[in-house]
């Protein structure tokens, strides 16, 4: 009786490395720096790695920050500007991606400029002017808790020293606001008058004449006039005036009027 011999061949099948998925990076979250009660706060992000080998190695702005088998990470104490992310497997060869994100946020509120004129003469004609920069429109002003909208001019002020009159400025992002106070002390008025410089013409008495205004007293700023208070400039020097006679009016800045009458050159008849 023959045997039957049965052989079992078994056959080792090559075993292929399967290339390792393509990294990926995905911007999940971002937080804008802003203010909460407490003060300022810087923003952050928030990654997610789709893909790739296991660990991962990141780099914020070439600062590099290594983190492993993590598949999620946050970058945080960011102020505002854009940031340039890198992320770095472990794979062979290594596979990096990059990406930029942004990280916006309110500029800090700050108070520039400021302009303080006095009030004269007993009036109510004071003023505290500013401008303001940064922050979340819209901005509100008040002085002495009373709104003034949204600008920054408090006009028609009297005198106020003790207590000085309080100016706050808010922003509408929650930061802090700006508080500050400014007195106003009150000045009196000198005596208000001003004279006249006529420049004639070098030869021709019918060429036009410059006629240059001098003010002293008052409150300046002061606008000029020579046609009797129908028009006024800030200039005091006025060009190209006939031979004539002209009423000369100046104006200050709390409307005291000072009038004057010249005459211009000679008065040739025709």
């Amino acid at each position: 009786m023959k045997k039957m011999i049965i052989v079992w061949i078994l056959s080792l099948m090559p075993l292929y490395c399967q290339a390792a998925l393509p990294l990926g990076i995905r911007t999940i979250d971002v937080r804008p720096t802003g203010c909460e009660t407490e003060g300022p706060t810087l923003g952050a992000i928030t990654l997610a790695i789709e893909e790739g080998v296991a660990p991962y190695t990141y780099f914020v702005d070439e600062n590099v920050r290594a983190f492993t088998n993590d598949t999620s990470t946050l970058f945080s104490n960011l102020r505002v500007g854009d940031y340039r992310l890198r992320v770095e497997d472990s794979s062979e060869p290594t596979q990096s991606v990059e990406a930029t994100v942004p990280v916006g946020g309110p500029e800090p509120l700050s108070v520039e400029n400021i302009a303080i004129s006095n009030p004269v003469s007993g009036g109510a004609n004071g003023s505290i002017v500013f401008t303001t920069n940064g922050g979340t429109d819209p901005i509100t002003f008040t002085i002495d808790g009373r709104s003034q909208g949204n600008s920054g001019a408090f006009v028609g002020l009297p005198a106020r020293v003790t207590p000085p009159y309080t100016i706050v400025v808010s922003t509408n992002d929650n930061c802090p606001s700006s508080t500050f106070a400014i007195p106003l002390v009150g000045e009196e008025v000198t005596s208000f008058s001003f004279t006249v410089v006529v420049t004639p013409p070098s030869c021709n008495p019918k060429t036009p004449s410059i006629v240059t205004v001098q003010a002293t007293g008052g409150v300046s700023p002061y606008r000029y006039s020579v046609d009797n208070g129908l028009t006024f400039q800030v200039s005091p020097v006025f060009t190209g005036l006939v031979a004539g006679l002209y009423s000369v009016v100046v104006i200050d800045s709390v409307g005291t009027r000072v009038r004057q009458d010249i005459r211009v050159g000679t008065v040739i008849n025709p």
